[in-house]
């Protein structure tokens, strides 16, 4: 949650939307309400709201959901972060602040529960009283913890201690009254009468919790991990907001997954970044288990996985291609390239998916013509790409995704797939070498030697996925902001200057690469906690490009952000070598497509790549009209 009660959410429109129907429903209650006055309130069409909510029910759904069993849900995570040995004073103690800063930030939404729940139709209704039910086994354990430890008072009474703990938490959302008293004062007063009355201290004899590293509580740990958080902007955003707020450096047990620890603020994510002696490198992404593969397995070691003295050898042999000197050779390619995609959205006649037609095609014929490979493959290295990082997606993956084999194999198989190309490619620079970088690649010399057939490969496959995906994501973000927000439209289209600042805070806004993880070469303190040698730290990136404390209004998009910085390109030693090159071809593209853009809207609900590696929209379709 952000502070203060702002909805950390991706989509500037839904929140919007839920702002506008929470107030409604507030003030009229929910049969009186219509969809036509919500979306009239939010400033829409009621088109538009069908793109965020296919019913009223599933926006009211959402609103209960912010205003109760977030709150529900936040006292669980805050008792769970102290650990299961913790004095169970404290985990009440816990529970009823998380509770209680839960409802204070999204005190508009709990009003809003409390006028309508009783009107909601009756299987939504079912639902959120059994979620009640199970919140009082919850708040039952605690007690019963309490008085296995022997801390009630003389005389208490186990059953009306859980229902004076349990209604307190669950009927809080009534204490929202002007005329009285806050939740917060109510809370406070409760513990105190709780703690003075009803609880004894812990004995003398009683040994202290042992201090240990601060716990990811697993719900927070499985959006970090899990590929299936990221095609869900709006839950993936809340969550890094909450952990961020709460537990900023923290570590994750999840039982199919390596412990890992998750680093989600902008300077920690520098910092650990920066410290590449410390902080190694590894191979992309958390995996769970069952679907990790080893080096051997994956049949490429990336210059992105390599560290010194090997890192540094590697990326120096193609720096020189990359820096904005010889870039401007290529603008006049570029911008033949770009003008052919705008043309295309002219022909298609007003409605089409741009990621599909446009975003993924421009940015990766650049990268092939810099690579000198033929333009003829596009469609298959288009494919292999979208197999390769999307491979826990259902949709792109190569086979189904169903089961971690099924991702192991397709992964393989898309691996061999484009091993096979470039060995080709390999073959023929060393026969008869080119000016293009595939020919710097396969001669390249390490230490005297041709290049390892391991790391040619990666460095192939690095330049010809990575290099155009993050791209296309990108472009295809930025558009999909700004058909959400015409004002930034209007402004970036009046003053040209601003491209430059559309391109970097597309980047910041959609932030292709969603994690790296590094492993610790020795013992080291981040945020006062010891990450021990050998274990993990996965570097957030969507986090860190979010974070308050860097950001003003960081859920909001604007196209004059000043100054932007963001951690969208890595940072440290292993900063992306390719920078550059996407900020290039993202301004041509945008120099050639603002004259002629006359409006821009969305068609149909976006739709992200399931992945926590590498990706963005897989949909985007949109309305324009072109001059």
């Amino acid at each position: 949650m952000a502070d203060g009660g702002a909805l950390p959410k991706a989509s500037h429109t839904r929140r919007l939307i839920l702002e506008a129907a929470a107030a409604l429903f507030r003030e009229k209650g929910y049969a009186e309400v219509s969809l036509r006055e919500i979306a009239q309130a939010a400033g829409m069409k009621t088109g538009s709201l069908y793109y965020h909510f296919e019913s009223k029910e599933s926006l009211v759904e959402e609103i209960l959901t912010l205003g109760t069993q977030g709150a529900f849900e936040a006292s669980r995570d805050a008792v769970a972060a102290l650990g299961a040995a913790a004095d169970p004073v404290d985990k009440l103690e816990a529970a009823f602040t998380a509770h209680v800063r839960f409802l204070l930030e999204k005190e508009d939404f709990a009003s809003a529960n409390l006028k309508i729940l009783p009107q909601v139709p009756p299987a939504i209704r079912e639902r959120h009283v059994r979620q009640d039910r199970e919140y009082a086994v919850f708040v039952a354990g605690i007690i019963d913890e309490i008085a296995n430890a022997g801390r009630l008072g003389p005389g208490v009474d186990p059953t009306l201690m859980r229902m004076l703990c349990f209604g307190a938490l669950n009927w809080s959302i009534s204490w929202f009254d002007p005329k009285g008293r806050t939740p917060a004062e109510i809370a406070a007063q409760l513990m105190i009468l709780i703690r003075r009355g009803a609880l004894t201290p812990p004995a003398a004899s009683q040994e202290p919790a042992m201090t240990c590293a601060v716990r990811l509580p697993d719900a927070l740990a499985r959006a970090v991990a899990d590929p299936k958080s990221y095609a869900d902007l709006d839950r993936l955003h809340k969550a890094f907001a909450d952990i961020r707020r709460d537990y900023p450096f923290a570590r994750a047990e999840l039982p199919d997954y390596e412990p890992f620890w998750a680093a989600c603020k902008f300077e920690d994510i520098q910092s650990i970044a920066r410290q590449n002696d410390v902080f190694l490198s590894g191979l992309g992404a958390l995996m769970p288990r069952s679907n990790a593969l080893q080096l051997t397995e994956q049949g490429f070691r990336s210059i992105v996985g390599m560290n010194e003295p090997d890192h540094g050898k590697y990326r120096v042999l193609t720096q020189g291609w990359f820096v904005p000197k010889n870039l401007r050779k290529l603008e006049d390619g570029m911008r033949v390239l770009a003008r052919r995609y705008v043309d295309r959205m002219a022909q298609l006649g007003g409605e089409f998916d741009f990621v599909r037609e446009i975003a993924v095609h421009y940015p990766l014929l650049v990268v092939m013509a810099i690579l000198g490979v033929p333009e003829e493959d596009e469609p298959m290295m288009l494919r292999l790409t979208q197999e390769y990082f999307g491979n826990a997606d259902e949709e792109l993956a190569r086979r189904s995704a169903r089961t971690p084999e099924e991702i192991r194999t397709g992964l393989k198989e898309t691996i061999a797939e484009v091993s096979a190309y470039f060995r080709k490619i390999t073959e023929d620079r060393r026969r008869a070498p080119t000016d293009d970088l595939a020919s710097v690649i396969a001669n390249a010399r390490i230490d005297g030697e041709l290049a390892p057939e391991l790391d040619t490969l990666g460095y192939y496959i690095t330049i010809a996925f990575a290099g155009h995906d993050t791209t296309s994501s990108s472009v295809a973000g930025g558009l999909w902001a700004l058909a959400e927000r015409p004002g930034e439209l209007a402004k970036v289209k009046a003053d040209p200057s601003l491209i430059p600042g559309l391109v970097e805070e597309s980047i910041r806004w959609t932030t292709p690469v969603q994690q790296f993880t590094r492993v610790a070469a020795r013992d080291a303190e981040v945020r006062g906690q010891t990450v021990r040698a050998g274990e993990q730290v996965a570097l957030c990136f969507p986090s860190g490009n979010r974070d308050e404390e860097v950001y003003e209004d960081p859920f909001e998009f604007r196209v004059d952000r000043t100054p932007l910085r963001h951690v969208a390109f890595g940072y440290g030693a292993h900063q992306c070598l390719g920078m550059h090159l996407a900020r290039m071809e993202m301004s041509i593209f945008w120099q050639e497509l603002l004259p002629r853009l006359a409006s821009v809207e969305l068609a149909g609900p976006p739709r992200l790549t399931v992945t926590n590696f590498v990706g963005g929209l897989k949909s985007l379709p949109v309305r324009v009209q072109m001059n």
